[in-house]
């Protein structure tokens, strides 16, 4: 895995899920924007072209769970 980091603004790592070949990589963008009180965070995930394995509903389903992980921690900083 590689990775790099701007404190407060962006993170971004290569993924490979286990059962993929070790050339089979995507990339991940993790970016914080000052929003409001808050932040937003926006997160790309790309790079499917070099995932031969992956078939055409993986990154749909990686996408879903983007979503389900971010809308989980939105909703635990609201509540405090």
């Amino acid at each position: 895995m590689s990775t790099g980091l701007v404190v407060s603004r962006r993170l971004a790592f290569t993924w490979r899920q286990g059962d993929w070949g070790t050339s089979e990589t995507t990339d991940v963008e993790i970016r914080f924007e000052a929003a409001g009180q808050g932040a937003r965070v926006t997160v790309e995930h790309g790079g499917w072209d070099r995932v031969p394995s992956a078939g055409p509903g993986l990154p749909a389903g990686y996408s879903h769970g983007w979503a389900e992980l971010l809308g989980f921690h939105a909703e635990k900083a609201g509540a405090r």
